[in-house]
């Protein structure tokens, strides 16, 4: 993967616009989306949020842990990629 160049996508976009487009196109495909960079960091935080996650991340302290455990399973999936990934 070190030999795919990395650039952040601010550098070539302007975020309010790119957040508008991507909220829309959740809209559309009713469904929640998010970006991160191949660090696991959020590059553009996720358009809405499904509202069975929103449920369990604040009934306890394990719900938390496993939306997060969740998280950092669909980004070391998609790191392995090397490329877009949809986790499901």
């Amino acid at each position: 993967m070190e030999d795919i160049a990395y650039i952040k996508p601010s550098e070539h976009i302007n975020p309010s616009f790119w957040n508008e487009f991507q909220n829309t196109l959740s809209t559309f495909l009713n469904v929640s989306i998010a970006i991160y960079d191949k660090d696991g960091f959020v590059l553009s935080p996720p358009s809405r949020a499904d509202e069975i996650c929103e449920i369990i991340k604040k009934q306890t302290t394990k719900g938390m842990e496993l939306y997060r455990d969740s998280y950092r399973k669909a980004i070391a999936e998609a790191i392995q990629t090397a490329g877009p990934y949809i986790y499901k």
